[in-house]
């Protein structure tokens, strides 16, 4: 857990870790790769190995939750849609918004938005997840729900976290 203030850096030091941004100096190593000095191939091979949930969960509004999930699956494996559509659904199921495959993001309230945003960054099975601001504009019940729906996950599936919070 990355804990601060705001605007103390935690998501430019996310923003690193994850390979969007470059550090002054330093090195951020993956498996004994330092990812600040990776070449294309490389980073796309680290981002596939990781799953990112963003502060506003960044879901294509134009998309469904259903093509939000797809499309990870669908740029980065050669899966049929029919295993596709098996992963999406179990995935949704993970964090307790099956039968909302079909809303757009507009149609949902705060917490089902990250919710479908923890479901595509989990849509790869990573073996890291990233979450930024998990509980941020969230009321308090619904905040430990998701810290809960977290702690169940990641006893179930055993993958690495990192939360970034200022709470």
């Amino acid at each position: 857990v990355i804990v601060g203030g705001s605007g103390c850096g935690k998501s430019t030091l996310l923003k690193i870790m994850i390979g969007l941004q470059k550090p002054y100096s330093g090195q951020i190593l993956y498996q004994g790769m330092d990812i600040t000095r990776a070449s294309d191939e490389e980073l796309n091979d680290y981002r596939q190995n990781i799953g990112v949930l963003f502060q506003s969960s960044a879901l294509f509004s134009s998309m469904t939750i259903k093509e939000n999930i797809a499309l990870p699956l669908t740029e980065y494996t050669d899966l049929d849609p029919e295993t596709i559509n098996n992963i999406i659904n179990m995935k949704l199921g993970m964090v307790n918004l099956a039968g909302y495959e079909n809303h757009n993001p507009s149609e949902l309230s705060g917490g089902m938005k990250k919710r479908a945003g923890i479901a595509r960054a989990m849509a790869l099975d990573p073996r890291v997840l990233f979450l930024d601001e998990l509980s941020a504009g969230l009321d308090p019940i619904t905040a430990v729900e998701l810290d809960e729906l977290i702690i169940n996950t990641n006893e179930a599936l055993g993958t690495t976290m990192v939360i970034v919070s200022h709470e």
